[in-house]
C-alpha cells in the first residue's frame, strides 16, 4: 500500500487531517485529529506489549547489541543519503 493510500484511509477514519501546503500543492501537511490522538493512547500499550513479547525472547545484552547495530546502520544510511544528495546537486548541472 502506498503512503498516499495509507493516508487516505487514515483521513477516512478521521484519525489524521491532510491539508495542501500553502505554496506547493504537491506537498501536504498531515496532523493527528483529536480522534487520532485518543487512538494513540489505545495503540501504544498494545505495541509495547508486542515489543516486550518479541524482544523478551532475547537476552538484555543481545537487545543492547541490536540497538547499537541498528543505530550505526541508521547513521550510515543518513550519511549515504546526504552524500548522494550532494553528488546529485553537484553533478546535476552536467545533466541539463
Amino acid at each position: 500500500m502506498t503512503v498516499s493510500k495509507s493516508l487516505g484511509k487514515l483521513v477516512a477514519l478521521e484519525l489524521v487531517r491532510r491539508v495542501e501546503h500553502e505554496t506547493d500543492t504537491r506537498a501536504k501537511n498531515v496532523s493527528l485529529t483529536d480522534k487520532g490522538k485518543a487512538f494513540i493512547h489505545t495503540l501504544v500499550p498494545i505495541v509495547e506489549q508486542i515489543d516486550a513479547e518479541f524482544f523478551g525472547k532475547m537476552p538484555q545484552t543481545d537487545q543492547q547489541t541490536l540497538i547499537q547495530i541498528l543505530a550505526k546502520l541508521t547513521v550510515a544510511v543518513y550519511v549515504c543519503l546526504f552524500c548522494w544528495q550532494q553528488a546529485m546537486m553537484h553533478y546535476s548541472c552536467f545533466l541539463l
